[in-house]
């Protein structure tokens, strides 16, 4: 949310987040809560400690919205 004039003149560690990483098999529905309530746009996913890759909460709103027509009348 800095102004893009700022960019050149900010390094990336004094304004990035700390994100929370997940294993593969993390449940969907608990990355939406953490979305929703913390606010966080991506997620590194991990295995055995070894970064495989990411999911972004567009991604996840995406398949929650894919879920709930399947379960619809």
């Amino acid at each position: 949310k800095m102004p893009r004039g700022q960019w050149p003149n900010v390094k990336a560690k004094t304004v990035a987040q700390p994100l929370p990483t997940v294993q593969i098999d993390a449940d969907p529905a608990e990355l939406m809560e953490k979305v929703m309530t913390k606010g966080y746009s991506i997620f590194p996913i991990v295995q055995q400690h070894e970064l495989i890759g990411v999911i972004y909460a567009r991604d996840l709103q995406k398949l929650y919205e894919i879920e709930k027509l399947k379960h619809s009348p």
